[in-house]
């Protein structure tokens, strides 16, 4: 049976289902961080899918340097995920069609907009990446009393094996 991190981790599954817009850092042609806010969509095995156009910061940082981090924060619950691994280029239409539905189904729900803000710039062609992390973090600022640190963080650090 193959190592399902959606059910070995269902903390952090459902945060992120539930919480699907995140802050992306990628490294520059400078060596220098740069974040950008995407709409992202998270299977069983907790990959991270996203949209770009080939012609952002964004884009061209991934093809550079894959390696990436993301965060994602619900205000409400003081709660975060921080993640980070290796972004790759998904080439299926089936499921590059799959992510647009979800960014757009995301889009919809959190938003005055239908449209997400990426199709909003003249950036050329749409790119999907996946993100493969390395080490998933959830941390639940709310749980602990102030000085204990006992059940804060949550983390999952992926077997190479399983990249």
């Amino acid at each position: 049976m193959p190592f399902r991190l959606s059910e070995e981790k269902p903390k952090i599954t459902n945060f992120l289902n539930k919480n699907q817009i995140a802050v992306l850092a990628t490294i520059g042609a400078d060596n220098r961080p740069q974040t950008a806010v995407i709409y992202f969509y998270v299977d069983a095995d907790l990959n991270i899918y996203f949209i770009t156009k080939e012609k952002t910061t964004k884009y061209q940082n991934i093809i550079d340097n894959p390696e990436v981090a993301l965060s994602v924060y619900e205000q409400e619950t003081q709660t975060t995920v921080q993640a980070s691994g290796k972004a790759e280029e998904v080439h299926d239409p089936g499921r590059v069609n799959e992510v647009f539905r979800h960014v757009l189904s995301v889009t919809k729900s959190t938003s005055e907009s239908s449209i997400p803000p990426v199709s909003k710039i003249d950036a050329g062609g749409y790119k999907c990446f996946c993100i493969r992390p390395r080490s998933i973090r959830l941390a639940e600022y709310t749980k602990p009393e102030h000085g204990e640190h006992d059940g804060l963080f949550e983390t999952v650090v992926v077997p190479d094996s399983q990249l």
